[in-house]
């Protein structure tokens, strides 16, 4: 079984972005291993953004299910 999701709709649904915690951060944290000050650094912009659902949303949708990264305060091996 494969998720799949048009692009537009993955497009749409990136509109979340601009409200992100994490918007002026750049994205090479949110790819580092557990454990790592950079992996903690990026967890702590999830907890306290107001767009971690939509961000988790967009990383479950994708159709590659975006295997890596941290989304929505959440990591591959969790998701």
């Amino acid at each position: 079984f494969k998720r799949s999701t048009p692009a537009a709709t993955l497009k749409a649904m990136s509109n979340w972005r601009d409200k992100a915690a994490c918007k002026n951060r750049g994205v090479a944290i949110f790819f580092t291993r557990k454990g790592t000050p950079d992996h903690d650094e990026a967890l702590s912009y999830c907890e306290v953004c107001l767009v971690r659902d939509e961000c988790l949303a967009y990383a479950t949708a994708s159709e590659e299910g975006l295997r890596y990264g941290i989304f929505g305060g959440i990591s591959p091996s969790e998701r």
